[in-house]
């Protein structure tokens, strides 16, 4: 749900857990209290609470939408903006589910007193197996069966069940009849208008949520933009197979053919897919050597197969984490590795550290190039910092490329990293589509001075602190 707003950085995973947890809590307290009236009043405040529950649960779908662009605009740091935004749309939900056990464990334990701690002890057992049904259910099943509305359909329904279970149980039975009869009918309504919202997503896999956006008014030829979560991922022309409208692409693939020359069987591994501009690319430019492209979701390249004009047959596609896939590669086997897999808007963490640059090394022949993608911001740059002198702790030469035009800019930017044995040939390289735009290599005597006075960390398995280098709070 989050996702298309917040993207799934740390913080957005924090702050889920903690207002859930935070909900979860008052929940008890307040049930606790409903624990002390009499029994069949203590039911009708549950089957109360159990309407709230699904009246708020279907109501995040819509308040995610309307409060996203509110709150992401107050004048607030990222945690602050995200908390707020999970606070609002998850809170409610969260507290209705925790008012039952403490209700339920008090009638339990006043019809057999003297069981009174195994009473307990079962009740506290249920909540847990039911919160790890509730996961697993969520997470194996219905997310990747009926989507994420679906979802918050299925937990509706199971509150609107509870309530009318609740009535009949509090009610005298004239009373739970009707009251069970209007439950149903909210029941049908609300299941009718759910049916009719739109999700954000074209389709949500089992790790993104994923659409395609036409971009065809926007360039002045048939392309389209694919975006995974809330980030673009790569755009593809329909008839220009070796068009690159993204700056950081076309300085890859400068860079590497620059590299490696007329060596035109050289082989290729892409960590990550997304909309496989580059490897469409090189495949449609007469690149004989093998394409491997590791991308952990089949959903993204069923997209790109689909929607975005690529042949995937052109490629060896791994559909597993590129970091397993890639130690399975023979040793000295690639001669060039491209790194390009996100996370929002940060590289996955296993994929920035010492130990994983070792891996690269080890895969590349003697003559091989590491090319990589990094965002961060300008006025800040202690991720792009970090990698920089973690992949000096492997690698000879590192050098870092950005697109001229954003190379001032205090926002965030886009830079190709480079790793290799020997430098690059040139200071400087200009764009095929357009000769105003230039590429610059940062002088290696500026950029090792300024990492130095930085002060950042070398980035391993044990400590990759990528949301906080990235500021995104």
């Amino acid at each position: 749900m989050m996702a298309p707003y917040l993207g799934m950085s740390l913080y957005t995973w924090t702050a889920i857990i903690a207002v859930v947890l935070a909900g979860f809590s008052a929940g008890h307290w307040f049930g606790g209290w409903v624990a002390e009236r009499n029994t069949a009043r203590a039911y009708l405040w549950l089957a109360a609470t159990m309407t709230l529950g699904a009246a708020s649960t279907t109501a995040s779908l819509w308040l995610v939408r309307l409060l996203s662009g509110p709150v992401l605009s107050l004048p607030m740091d990222r945690v602050a903006q995200i908390s707020a935004l999970t606070f609002a749309v998850f809170f409610l939900p969260s507290f209705c589910a925790g008012v039952p056990s403490p209700v339920l464990s008090k009638v339990a334990i006043d019809q057999a007193p003297h069981r009174a701690g195994r009473t307990l002890g079962l009740m506290f057992a249920l909540s847990a197996l039911g919160a790890i049904a509730g996961t697993l259910l969520a997470g194996f099943l219905f997310i990747s069966w009926i989507g994420t509305s679906g979802t918050i359909l299925a937990i509706a329904a199971v509150y609107l069940t509870l309530a009318v279970l609740f009535f009949s149980l509090g009610a005298k039975a004239l009373r739970a009849i009707a009251a069970s009869l209007a439950l149903l009918l909210a029941a049908i309504s609300g299941i009718a208008g759910l049916a009719r919202i739109a999700s954000p997503c074209d389709v949500e896999s089992d790790y993104y949520c994923i659409r395609v956006v036409d971009m065809t008014e926007d360039l002045g030829v048939e392309a389209r933009l694919l975006v995974l979560d809330h980030l673009g991922h790569g755009i593809n022309l329909r008839d220009q197979p070796s068009g690159l409208v993204s700056p950081y692409v076309e300085i890859i693939d400068l860079l590497a053919r620059a590299y490696l020359g007329e060596n035109s069987d050289a082989s290729a591994y892409f960590i990550g897919g997304g909309a496989y501009t580059l490897p469409r690319a090189w495949a449609s430019s007469g690149w004989t050597g093998e394409i491997t492209v590791a991308e952990i979701d089949p959903a993204v390249t069923a997209a790109a197969a689909s929607s975005l004009w690529v042949d995937t047959s052109a490629f060896r596609i791994v559909h597993d984490d590129a970091r397993a896939a890639l130690s399975r590669q023979p040793a000295e086997s690639l001669d060039v590795i491209v790194g390009d897999a996100f996370k929002d808007i940060a590289v996955p963490a296993h994929l920035m550290t010492r130990e994983f640059a070792q891996l690269v090394e080890r895969r590349l022949s003697s003559d091989g190039i590491y090319l990589m993608n990094l965002v961060d911001r300008g006025d800040r740059l202690t991720a792009l910092f970090s990698m920089v002198t973690t992949l000096q702790q492997v690698f000879p030469v590192v050098e870092v490329w950005v697109d001229r035009e954003q190379a001032a800019v205090s926002g965030r930017i886009t830079f190709v990293i480079l790793a290799a044995q020997r430098p690059s040939s040139s200071d400087r390289l200009w764009s095929l589509s357009d000769p105003d735009r230039q590429y610059l290599r940062w002088p290696a005597h500026d950029l090792d001075a300024k990492v130095a006075a930085a002060e950042v960390p070398i980035l391993s398995d044990d400590f990759t602190p990528v949301d906080r280098l990235l500021n995104l709070q």
